[in-house]
């Protein structure tokens, strides 16, 4: 039995596949990351003295956002 053809369906408007992102949505949501990592840090420092647990576990939420956040490279 021959392989199934794949059906790509494409948003003519945009010619590009339904449901990929255009570069400005992809901003947004590095933005969005990174602002978010960031007041995690922040929070962190904040609560380093009184609750040392909830600081280590604010940082690193917060460095794990900021690292997984990547600028489009447009590939």
């Amino acid at each position: 039995m021959p392989p199934r053809a794949r059906k790509t369906c494409l948003d003519v408007e945009r010619e590009r596949p339904v449901g990929m992102p255009t570069a400005e949505e992809k901003a947004e949501v590095f933005s969005a990351l990174v602002e978010n990592g960031l007041s995690f840090i922040e929070r962190s420092a904040s609560e380093l003295e009184e609750h040392l647990t909830l600081s280590i576990a604010h940082f690193a939420a917060g460095l794990e956002l900021v690292l997984k956040a990547r600028p489009s490279t447009g590939r």
